[in-house]
């Protein structure tokens, strides 16, 4: 397993992550996303054009935290938190993916993301869609 590339702050962190698409973008370009479209991806990458941060957006980094100490929790799984700033990629692909923190489950590392669904969870009867 290779190992995350972590960056000295945030501006850095994210103009890098201008050349690579993340799952929630790939939903977007796929047409699978009701956030996101190719043209929003399009404009991100190209032209550096941000989503600005919404109080969703915030409560979700604000909560990542707990949330992760639930999933340990209920996985019974001991978690291995990753710096600030890092990210894994998967260069054949041209993806990334700045997961939160690295489980190992018996043998095998798994890279845990969390994610604050809040209300819409209500919306679900099979889990997450796949654009989430």
């Amino acid at each position: 397993m290779t190992s995350p590339t972590v960056y000295d702050n945030e501006p850095a962190w994210k103009a890098d992550g201008r050349n690579y698409c993340g799952a929630s973008e790939a939903a977007g370009v796929l047409g699978a996303s009701k956030r996101s479209s190719g043209l929003k991806v399009y404009a991100s990458k190209v032209e550096g054009i941000e989503q600005e941060e919404t109080d969703a957006m915030l409560a979700g980094k604000l909560f990542e935290a707990p949330i992760l100490k639930l999933w340990e929790h209920k996985a019974g799984a001991v978690l291995q938190p990753l710096a600030p700033f890092s990210r894994w990629k998967l260069p054949e692909f041209h993806m990334a993916c700045p997961p939160d923190a690295l489980a190992i489950v018996g043998d095998a590392p798994v890279v845990v993301e969390a994610k604050n669904v809040g209300a819409h969870n209500a919306d679900w009867d099979d889990g997450p869609p796949l654009y989430y």
